[in-house]
């Protein structure tokens, strides 16, 4: 039951919500998904799931964006976030560390320090190469008056870059 209703919600969604950033049925058809996968002790639907989840997945992200492009930092966040999960359920072992920059990077922009300095230090220890993320994480670190960790991330981005 539960792998119909994130099959009937993702169609929902492609039909009648495509591009709504706020798509309720998207979310719910996620929702359902994890369900699906938590009860299924079988796993006779979970490949159909994980199928579902990636499409959905590249709504968020090309959502995410279109978003980031058009300066609109908070939905962008919130669409890379949601990408970021969904993905964790098609492909479990993937990591996506430009989309972790991104979430990051807009969690940044729209004053959201917390998540940024969550984001860009997995990036971070993923090895990212970007410029940015050491000049982001510089000036967080500042802010928050953690003035060594500033000056420190700083030095070692400037070593690299």
């Amino acid at each position: 039951t539960w792998y119909y209703k994130a099959f009937i919600l993702k169609d929902y969604y492609k039909e009648k919500e495509s591009g709504k950033m706020d798509s309720k049925s998207r979310m719910q058809a996620i929702e359902a998904i994890k369900k699906n996968l938590e009860l299924d002790p079988k796993n006779k639907y979970a490949e159909e799931c994980k199928k579902i989840a990636a499409y959905l997945a590249t709504t968020f992200y090309n959502d995410a964006a279109k978003e980031l492009n058009e300066q609109k930092f908070q939905s962008a966040y919130n669409n890379y976030h949601n990408y970021l999960e969904s993905v964790k359920i098609s492909q479990p072992l993937k990591t996506d560390t430009a989309a972790l920059f991104y979430a990051g990077y807009s969690a940044y922009m729209s004053k959201n320090n917390n998540e940024a300095l969550n984001y860009f230090n997995k990036v971070l220890e993923l090895k990212y190469r970007e410029p940015n993320l050491y000049y982001c994480l510089g000036k967080l670190y500042w802010s928050t008056g953690e003035k060594d960790k500033a000056i420190n991330i700083l030095t070692q981005g400037s070593k690299i870059f």
